[in-house]
């Protein structure tokens, strides 16, 4: 790509001076403060990037469960944008197309479900009550495994820890007895008073020797 090289403009100067001076005018490559100048149009300003909220283990069975059941409803078809719509009603937060298609779960139980709206089957279920317990168990299922996600990463954290305190010869004992409060010298008079430690006692200095 050929970049536009700044043009010269010849401009007379003083009656005086047998010279003419060039002078730059401003293109689209110009600085942003020579655009400014010359009243050219600013370069766009950069849009803050959209924020992502990430597909947790809830919420992808969330979205498997709601596909799987989904009503044979000629008023609401199975559609990415309705499901995308759907998302949004229960959790007040707009995905994507692509963001939902690309997990495997879904994508599976989206493309099961079209095919089985396709046949003329109809899954409702028979008893809503086992529907719910379902999907409370696959709710309950999904917290299980970030809690086990989340055990694992504080098991590290805390391995991590052990090995800091024994390079510092820091033993359980000393991590289980209660820490003595700071106490800030001979200024916490209210401190010493509650530990009932001697108050500090005024000893006048000796005059020097002259």
């Amino acid at each position: 790509m050929q970049t536009q090289a700044p043009k010269e403009q010849v401009r007379p100067c003083a009656p005086f001076l047998k010279k003419e001076s060039p002078r730059l005018i401003p293109y689209a490559g110009s600085p942003r403060n020579m655009r400014r100048k010359a009243g050219l149009p600013s370069a766009p300003k950069k849009q803050p990037p959209r924020q992502r909220r990430q597909l947790t283990a809830e919420l992808r069975q969330w979205f498997a469960a709601e596909i799987a059941v989904w009503p044979d409803d000629p008023k609401l078809p199975l559609s990415w944008e309705n499901v995308v719509a759907k998302g949004y009603a229960t959790y007040y937060w707009t995905w994507s197309r692509s963001g939902l298609a690309r997990i495997p779960e879904i994508a599976a139980a989206f493309a099961k479900r079209t095919a089985e709206l396709s046949a003329g089957r109809n899954r409702m279920p028979r008893y809503p009550e086992r529907a719910d317990e379902k999907r409370t168990r696959a709710r309950l299922l999904a917290t299980i495994a970030d809690l086990q996600a989340e055990n694992e990463k504080l098991t590290r954290r805390l391995r991590v820890w052990q090995k800091s305190a024994h390079s510092r010869n820091i033993t359980v004992e000393m991590l289980d007895e209660a820490w003595d409060e700071i106490d800030r010298g001979q200024t916490d008079l209210e401190l010493r008073a509650k530990k009932g430690l001697p108050m500090p006692q005024h000893v006048p200095r000796q005059p020097t020797k002259k």
